[in-house]
């Protein structure tokens, strides 16, 4: 794929059309072309699918990356609100920046996986509205949880083959934390059973979070993605700050069953989870 940058700034006008919502994942750039591009900004560009054989009257097809910097995004588009997973873009020398990708054929996506579920917004002028974007149907900003600065709830445990369990008990039936968790969405899990929502981004070791009348159990699995660890973090410091009322909680090795953290009161899961 040859890809052509047409502009890098603040403000991007993408032609008229169509474009799907994806992760920048396709884009990984060792070739340089966001040299000239600042992290905090838009990129449009035209790729070519065929390479450096095509024909002289093939087709540019245009697109855009959006800066974030979050993991996971939320897209307010035409009254809906998907969320939308961003993705490293590297150049010469190493990282660059988390981006989503705007594009309007799937022969500019990497991964054609996801492709057809990914939400589509209208090309047109599009604005930095720190710290995120907007365009002509749409606005696109991290997602509020994960702009938490407390540390992740499993930053004391090591990693185990089975995931690490946290377990939160509290005083509330399991409709307030189901009603509790709609509050954030949209969340890198989806509803599997009435009791379990699992990662969304991933299909086997899943995470999972899971609820019951007085208690609300997150499951860390060693494949879990950043914008779900960054997600995590923010509805566990909710936790702390007592949005579930007083609770008891302990943090649990999955292979073992051991025990490696606990407290009695929200207080105690401050204290752990501080900087």
């Amino acid at each position: 794929m040859r890809l052509r940058v047409d502009a890098a700034g603040g403000e991007v006008v993408l032609p008229g059309g169509e474009y799907r919502v994806v992760p920048a994942s396709a884009f990984d750039a060792n070739e340089g072309f966001l040299s000239d591009a600042r992290a905090e900004e838009a990129v449009l560009f035209h790729t070519d699918s065929y390479g450096e054989h095509a024909p002289e009257d093939t087709e540019w097809l245009p697109g855009a990356l959006l800066s974030l910097d979050a993991p996971w995004v939320v897209l307010d588009h035409d009254g809906c609100r998907s969320g939308v997973l961003s993705a490293e873009v590297s150049f010469r020398g190493g990282p660059r920046g988390r981006f989503v990708a705007l594009l309007s054929d799937i022969s500019q996506y990497g991964p054609v996986d996801g492709w057809e579920r990914a939400p589509c917004v209208a090309g047109g002028r599009i604005v930095r509205d720190a710290p995120g974007w907007a365009g002509p149907s749409f606005r696109m900003l991290p997602h509020a949880l994960t702009t938490s600065t407390t540390r992740d709830w499993m930053w004391s445990a090591t990693m185990s083959w089975s995931g690490v369990l946290l377990e939160v008990e509290c005083a509330l039936p399991a409709s307030a934390l189901h009603a509790w968790l709609a509050r954030h969405a949209p969340l890198p899990y989806v509803a599997t059973t009435e009791a379990r929502y699992e990662d969304l981004l991933e299909d086997d070791h899943r995470s999972r979070i899971e609820v019951r009348d007085g208690q609300l159990s997150f499951l860390r699995s060693f494949r879990a993605s950043d914008a779900l660890v960054s997600v995590d973090r923010g509805l566990v410091a909710e936790v702390a700050r007592g949005a579930l009322g007083e609770v008891r909680w302990k943090i649990v090795c999955g292979d073992w069953g051991n025990t490696l953290a606990e407290g009695e009161d929200v207080e105690s899961l401050r204290e752990h989870l501080a900087p």
